[in-house]
């Protein structure tokens, strides 16, 4: 059996960190993925809170595995100092938490446009930050998502291709691809994205109302995902991000729900032939 080691994006547990970092234990898993903490985005935390989170992660022996500047969202019509900031921030973060992973997005674009028109901004906004990711010898993830330039497969390979970067990498994420409104995501387009993959945010929604589900119960063909990547000897993590609250889970909190979904992943897992 291939083994995977799997992360947790913390804040889909909860706000709190000691309620994100207990789930983990009770769940049997030692990574996290820090993009928010106390309500706030990683981004926005003070030396005393980014000092406490580390302290709490060490104690209960859980490892940062990536820091996600998602939460705060840069527009591709913006100034590239806004990027390059936002990137510096998070990379400091990253050396402060022992981490050479940071997830981001392609950029985001303004409503009511069309991804396909963002495809040079992108390419060349990421490839100054690609500079500084190597000159800090930090991983840069790209996750898609709908509303960024990275919204579709081919609008991904495009800017994948285009910035032709070892440190710029795939976060795929299947959930977004359905509701960016793609089906057969991994048989259509292995070819294109597999060589990217650094990381997998296992997400799904049903593509025939682009809601969130359960891992698993969607569209975003996760079985098939995974046992592709370990067809293909993939060395990276898959993070544990189901996208649910409480309120899609009938009367189950975010630790209830969080447990559910990696209970459904772990079968996921089995089935494909995988270890943890």
């Amino acid at each position: 059996m291939s083994v995977f080691f799997i992360s947790v994006t913390g804040d889909e547990i909860a706000a709190d960190p000691v309620l994100q970092l207990a789930c983990l234990r009770d769940m049997g898993m030692t990574g996290i993925d820090i993009r928010s903490a106390w309500g706030k985005p990683v981004q926005h935390l003070n030396d005393a809170e980014t000092t406490e989170l580390k302290q709490r992660c060490a104690t209960a022996r859980i490892t940062i595995q990536s820091i996600v500047g998602t939460h705060i969202p840069v527009l591709l019509t913006s100034p590239l100092s806004d990027a390059i900031a936002n990137l510096e921030r998070l990379m400091a973060l990253a050396q402060f938490f022992g981490t050479r992973r940071i997830r981001l997005t392609a950029g985001e674009i303004p409503p009511e446009t069309r991804s396909a028109d963002f495809m040079g901004a992108s390419i060349g906004r990421l490839r100054h930050l690609a500079q500084l990711a190597e000159a800090t010898q930090i991983t840069l993830l790209i996750e898609n998502a709908p509303g960024t330039a990275g919204d579709i497969p081919g609008n991904i390979h495009s800017i994948l291709h285009g910035v032709k970067s070892e440190w710029v990498r795939l976060a795929w994420n299947p959930g977004n691809f359905v509701q960016a409104g793609v089906n057969e995501q991994v048989s259509e387009y292995q070819g294109m994205l597999l060589k990217y993959v650094g990381d997998v945010c296992l997400h799904d929604a049903n593509l025939s109302d682009k809601q969130t589900c359960l891992p698993g119960e969607g569209d975003g063909r996760l079985r098939e995902l995974l046992t592709l990547l370990r067809r293909n000897d993939y060395q990276g993590n898959i993070t544990l991000q189901p996208g649910l609250s409480g309120d899609n889970q009938a009367g189950l909190d975010g630790t209830e729900t969080m447990r559910l979904a990696a209970t459904m992943l772990r079968t996921i897992l089995a089935a494909a032939g995988i270890k943890e």
